[in-house]
C-alpha cells in the first residue's frame, strides 16, 4: 500500500527504507493535535493504512503490546 501523506508520502509501505517506528505509529492509529486545541484531533491515521502498517510491523517481526510493538 502506497503512503499517501508525510515524509514517506509515494513510497510503498513495505519499503525497508521506512523506519519501524513510523510504521509503528501508523499502526497504533497515530494522529495530530489541532494546533488551536491541544486536547482535539486535527488529523488521524485513516482506519486501512493502519490495518496495513499492524500486518507489516508482524511481517518485520514485531508484536503489539498494549500501545507498543516489540521485537
Amino acid at each position: 500500500m502506497i503512503i499517501l501523506f508525510g515524509k514517506y508520502k509515494g513510497f510503498d509501505l513495505t519499503n525497508m527504507a521506512i523506519p519501524d517506528g513510523y510504521i509503528g505509529w501508523l499502526a497504533l492509529r497515530g494522529s495530530y493535535p489541532d494546533k488551536k486545541n491541544r486536547f482535539e484531533t486535527a488529523w488521524k491515521v485513516p482506519i486501512v493504512l493502519s490495518i496495513e502498517a499492524r500486518r507489516e510491523m508482524e511481517r518485520r517481526g514485531y508484536r503489539r503490546i498494549d500501545q507498543r510493538y516489540e521485537k
